[in-house]
């Protein structure tokens, strides 16, 4: 019947129509899925919820939609670490702490870059005219931290490494919760200056400790065997430590660090 091949001819097309269609709207992946030739698309909610077991390896090697919502392959800070395991943990913990225990000069060559630019603002011609600013970043968190107050490029480089060295021990975080144990402190009588080249490994070490113990301060301060009022007036003397106290203490819903 010339009507019903007519008809028949119709529903094909509009068969085929329908699967370009179904192509073009991604229900193919589904079907794929299905098969077992694409893998199940996790949603967001069940990935940031799933339980420390993850390694950094392990992690790079899973798919773009399959990662941890906060997962960044450079930098492990705060909102990174929580899915490694323990152990993957500490050994980035100890990494990081080698890292911060390096002089200055060889921190320069072996972790970071520098960039020369030109200022601006009062100081004459060799702020405005000539390339003394430098910029120096950590290559694998991409952090970066500039030196503009010096005429000199060498001096204003050199501020911007010990600068950089205080901010990674800041942003960084490796959370700890000692059990008694003490940990190395390289001041003196309860002080250390931020002149003192441990002064960023005893950063991190403190931030560490207090979001370990949930924002507490006491745990870090017997950590390092001082009392709470020595740790106090030494995060108050120090601008920059003292934001990044309060900032861990409002997150874990305590009253902001008061001075004594």
């Amino acid at each position: 019947n010339p009507h019903m091949a007519s008809h028949r001819c119709l529903l094909l097309t509009f068969v085929m129509s329908s699967a370009v269609s179904c192509t073009r709207n991604g229900i193919s992946n589904t079907i794929r899925r299905k098969m077992g030739i694409l893998p199940p698309k996790v949603p967001l909610r069940r990935v940031v919820n799933t339980p420390l077991r993850y390694s950094t390896r392990a992690m790079s090697a899973m798919p773009q939609m399959m990662r941890p919502l906060a997962y960044n392959s450079r930098i492990h800070s705060l909102k990174h670490i929580r899915a490694f395991s323990a152990v993957d943990l500490n050994s980035e913990r100890v990494n990081f702490y080698d890292i911060l225990k390096l002089d200055d000069e060889t921190f320069l060559k072996t972790h970071c870059e520098s960039q020369r630019y030109r200022g601006s603002g009062p100081g004459g011609q060799h702020r405005n005219k000539v390339e003394t600013c430098a910029r120096v970043t950590h290559k694998q968190s991409g952090i970066s931290a500039t030196g503009c107050e010096y005429r000199e490029l060498k001096k204003n480089v050199d501020s911007a490494t010990k600068r950089l060295r205080v901010k990674l021990a800041v942003e960084m975080r490796h959370p700890m919760k000692l059990d008694g144990e003490k940990l190395p402190f390289s001041g003196s009588k309860g002080r250390i200056s931020t002149s003192n080249p441990m002064y960023p490994l005893f950063v991190a070490q403190l931030l560490d400790v207090m979001e370990g113990n949930d924002g507490q301060l006491k745990p870090a301060a017997e950590a390092f065997g001082m009392t709470s009022s020595a740790a106090t007036r030494l995060i108050f003397a120090d601008k920059v430590l003292l934001a990044a106290v309060q900032s861990l203490r409002q997150k874990r819903g305590l009253s902001p660090l008061r001075g004594r």
